[in-house]
């Protein structure tokens, strides 16, 4: 029997691994169409910011119960890292035992102690989603973002009651370390589940337990909850020096193949990075200016918008994202409206609000380039300002006698 098993998690964890290795494969090609950008300067500046970002969740707590619930589920995931060796080594090596490096002492206790805040995280989350459900989850993808924490749970609770019922089959030395499991434990004691008869459920919530870690891999590369795996990088790869807005890269204007982007492929690896990125949190939306007077801009929608769009034209998109033939949708126009490029007013308010440091701005100035410098289009306004500057000198289109009269009396 115990080969059988050692065999079956070996093989489902070989299957559910390859499975992510290929959908990470196909989402590294599509990054790599981008052109080439360097970030690889200023480590060690870019190392303190990861630091800061992620492990203290700086940008996170500006919202401070968002900031709760996502640090108790992120150092959680961190800390029960144990719990998922410890769960795959017992099953494939018999006698497999994190005991020598404090399994069985402060191991166990912290594993007991961040499966009960990463269940408050995700109750905190429901009530958020479904409760408060703040306007900036609107147009957010609610069912992706129920079924991942429906699977958080359900990894919390499949460790959890294993080790309860590990429990009271007697002679546990993790025992008096944990807390939480000891008092399902009674619960089950409660029920009949003592000594030999608690081993087929001991049994039933392993594979739970391991079943929802592999389903929450293979889901992970089709989820907008890539930034679980991708956040860390693009926050690190962040753009250092000038703010959003303050300084625009300039274009070769005698060998540029385009001027501006109009395909999604055009932005830098970098640039791609960021759409994989977006956590569809809404944080950018409810800073920006544009968006709260009406505007038909939404910054979230922008790299939302401009990621399906690279769903949907390229061909090595991950199976749950494939468009099969690609779709020839434009990037601007159809993918983003025009009107929307336009209502930027390039704050960078959006950047500077956005957990995972997603760089808005650039991306909305390089489509305004495009369609300025190789479709020759801009809003009526600047039609006309533009007009009265080749013709006047100014914006305003007064005459050109006029031109000092604002000085008089002075």
């Amino acid at each position: 029997m115990t080969l059988v098993k050692s065999v079956a998690v070996l093989a489902v964890l070989l299957a559910a691994v390859a499975y992510f290795a290929v959908r990470a494969r196909r989402l590294y090609r599509m990054l790599r169409l981008g052109p080439n950008e360097n970030r690889f300067d200023h480590i060690p500046e870019r190392i303190r910011g990861v630091l800061s970002y992620v492990g203290l969740h700086t940008r996170m707590f500006r919202n401070l119960y968002s900031g709760i619930l996502h640090f108790f589920i992120f150092w959680g995931f961190v800390v029960l890292l144990t719990a998922i060796i410890q769960a795959f080594g017992e099953g494939i090596i018999p006698g497999f035992s994190l005991a020598p490096i404090g399994g069985n002492t402060w191991i166990a206790s912290l594993q007991d102690l961040f499966g009960v805040l990463v269940l408050a995280g995700v109750l905190m989350a429901l009530i958020n989603r479904l409760i408060i459900r703040p306007r900036q989850f609107h147009e957010s993808n609610e069912v992706d973002a129920l079924i991942i924490l429906g699977l958080i749970a359900t990894i919390m609770v499949g460790m959890l009651g294993q080790n309860a019922a590990r429990i009271v089959q007697g002679g546990d030395p993790s025992a008096s370390w944990r807390p939480a499991s000891s008092a399902i434990a009674r619960l089950f004691e409660g029920v009949g589940w003592r000594g030999t008869a608690a081993v087929p459920v001991h049994e039933a919530f392993y594979w739970v337990h391991i079943l929802a870690v592999l389903a929450f891999l293979v889901y992970i590369p089709s989820s907008k909850h890539l930034h679980i795996i991708v956040a860390i990088p693009n926050i690190f790869f962040r753009k250092l020096g000038p703010k959003a807005g303050a300084a625009l890269a300039p274009i070769d204007l005698e060998h540029a193949e385009h001027y501006g982007v109009s395909q999604v492929t055009q932005w830098s690896w970098k640039n791609l990075l960021d759409l994989y990125s977006c956590t569809e949190c809404g944080r950018c939306q409810e800073q920006c200016p544009a968006f709260l007077t009406g505007k038909p801009l939404n910054p979230k929608m922008i790299i939302v918008d401009a990621r399906e769009n690279l769903y949907k034209t390229v061909r090595d998109a991950p199976a749950g994202q494939r468009r099969d033939p690609p779709q020839p949708q434009k990037l601007i126009g159809e993918a983003i409206k025009e009107d929307e490029i336009w209502a930027c007013v390039a704050c960078g308010a959006c950047q500077q609000e956005c957990p995972v440091l997603i760089e808005h701005v650039p991306k909305i100035m390089d489509m305004r380039r495009s369609l300025v410098l190789e479709e020759s289009k801009f809003p009526k306004e600047a039609q006309n300002a533009l007009r009265s500057i080749e013709t006047q000198g100014n914006p305003y289109g007064l005459p050109r006698a006029q031109r000092s009269d604002w000085a008089g009396g002075l």
